[in-house]
């Protein structure tokens, strides 16, 4: 692992870490009030960088190439999402709506 991903895994780990406080800090859900352990929090890291830079990254570039595009877009990502779970691809198109240039 180069010196880049490790800098991407430890601000990954940061952040898994700040959401699940945020969850566990949230009120309604029940399940929120399970905290995460740093052993958790550490694997949820792996499982996330591995998923985005084998899998996920690999998709949405094959999606963005098959349409003869140099760029990925958000076009690429949305289907990459098209099996996701329907709140997951709300949450992507609130996104897009806000921050997306297609």
């Amino acid at each position: 692992m180069d010196e880049d991903d490790e800098d991407i895994q430890k601000s990954l780990h940061y952040a898994i870490g700040k959401i699940s406080q945020s969850l566990v800090e949230e009120e309604g859900d029940f399940t929120a009030k399970v905290k995460l352990s740093p052993d958790a929090i550490a694997a949820l890291t792996e499982l996330t960088f591995q998923f985005a830079t084998t899998s996920l990254a690999k998709d949405i570039m094959s999606f963005s190439a098959h349409a003869n595009r140099s760029i990925a877009s958000a076009k690429d990502v949305r289907l990459v999402l098209r099996k996701a779970p329907l709140r997951i691809r709300e949450e992507f198109d609130k996104l897009c709506e806000e921050k997306c240039s297609t």
